[in-house]
């Protein structure tokens, strides 16, 4: 749906009062809005017909209210694992297109929220962005000067909600790191290393400009995430609700700092649900938890992660 917003600062929140009511309408399924897009979602193993009764009731609620949708920017998409239900939506007699990716809030999202297309994408778009720099600052020689363009321009799009899509394999976490690894090329290409000689391990260079693995700040942010949602800087009581907390029975002699964990995690046989976005960021902030203090600054909290892993 859309609503002409131009040249108005009360605009928005008119539109936000305006459709305060929708959720009202939706009775079986679960409803996400933000500004104006609205996302219907169903968990659902034969039946679908709840869904497409709240689309239903959605075009009722729309007519009523003498507003439109965009039909052609609506979509549908099935989250599956072995096969794709052969079912069609409609709103308004206009059959919804079924899509195997959506671009949400900057995430790509797959059927099987791997979140492969996601990776490949922005590794591209970055890949892109850092042709770009080679080519406006091949004059540079100050490597710092180089660097804060690598970590203004181009790691943001590395890093964009990697909370959500953090890899877990080793062959997309050596595909995102292939980037920094080509900047290093391109930063340290005056030092004059010998081509007969083999270059220092990436770490090591790494270091040359204290500069850390892309890993290594994803697991920093994951971190980072929890101590702010458990401290309330992140404000979301569902997600909250969802960690657990360790309490022992009783304190023991071998109890050590270093085998100390804060939140009570299960595990699973399948990876798909150990490696669940919520899950594995307090999967990091478990593994790190020694590294952490409640009464730290944000920034705080940052450089001590960092110095940890790196």
């Amino acid at each position: 749906m859309a609503i002409s917003l131009l040249g108005s600062h009360l605009g928005p929140l008119l539109f936000l009062i305006f459709i305060n009511d929708l959720p009202t309408v939706i009775e079986s399924s679960k409803i996400l809005l933000f500004a104006d897009d609205v996302k219907l979602f169903y968990s659902f193993s034969n039946d679908c017909a709840p869904l497409q009764n709240d689309l239903n009731n959605l075009v009722k609620w729309y007519k009523t209210n003498l507003m439109s949708f965009n039909l052609n920017k609506c979509k549908q998409m099935s989250f599956f694992r072995t096969s794709s239900p052969a079912t069609t939506y409609h709103i308004d007699n206009f059959a919804l297109e079924s899509v195997d990716y959506f671009c949400d809030l900057g995430v790509h999202m797959d059927h099987k929220l791997n979140f492969n297309y996601h990776i490949e994408k922005i590794v591209n778009k970055a890949s892109r962005t850092l042709g770009v720099i080679k080519r406006y600052a091949k004059e540079f020689r100050d490597p710092y000067a180089t660097k804060l363009l690598f970590t203004s321009v181009v790691r943001p799009i590395l890093e964009y909600a990697s909370v959500v899509w953090c890899p877990r394999y080793q062959c997309h976490i050596d595909f995102l790191e292939s980037v920094q690894k080509q900047f290093l090329l391109f930063c340290l290409r005056h030092l004059g290393w010998d081509p007969n000689i083999p270059l220092p391990a990436y770490r090591s260079r790494l270091r040359l400009i204290r500069l850390p693995t892309l890993e290594s700040r994803r697991k920093m942010l994951n971190v980072c995430f929890i101590f702010n949602l458990i401290n309330g800087k992140v404000s979301c009581e569902c997600l909250l609700q969802r960690i657990n907390f360790g309490v022992p029975a009783r304190p023991t002699r071998n109890t050590t700092n270093s085998n100390c964990s804060l939140l009570r995690l299960n595990y699973f046989v399948y990876n798909y649900l150990n490696f669940e976005p919520l899950r594995a960021a307090q999967v990091d902030f478990n593994n790190l938890y020694i590294h952490i203090n409640f009464n730290m600054s944000s920034d705080s909290l940052k450089r001590s992660i960092l110095a940890a892993l790196n």
